[in-house]
């Protein structure tokens, strides 16, 4: 899922819902430059705990308001590294339910 909608400059909402990413160990970038994205709804979001890089993952999502990200789970994650950089924009982060205890960036 790397880079997966980066540079989606025009794109407001995002529903993933359904997804299953269960395989998924990369999601470094994977909305970066996404401009107008408001909303990304990431319920029932099956990650499986195989993540470990989510580095840049929100970079330059200027109109993201609130992410509500207590649904992943990122217990393998080592790299957040820039993940929220230059969300001027964000005035709220769900982080409630997050394992932080591998994360070295």
């Amino acid at each position: 899922m790397k880079n997966m909608f980066s540079g989606s400059y025009s794109i407001k909402l995002i529903d993933l819902s359904y997804l299953n990413a269960s395989s998924v160990t990369n999601m470094e970038g994977m909305f970066k430059d996404c401009y107008a994205l408001t909303s990304i709804n990431f319920d029932n979001f099956n990650t499986s705990s195989k993540i470990t890089n989510m580095k840049s993952m929100f970079q330059y999502c200027y109109s993201l308001r609130t992410i509500y990200l207590s649904y992943l789970d990122v217990s393998s994650i080592t790299n957040m590294e820039n993940m929220f950089m230059h969300n001027y924009q964000l005035i709220s982060v769900n982080l409630s339910n997050f394992n932080l205890s591998s994360v070295i960036i």
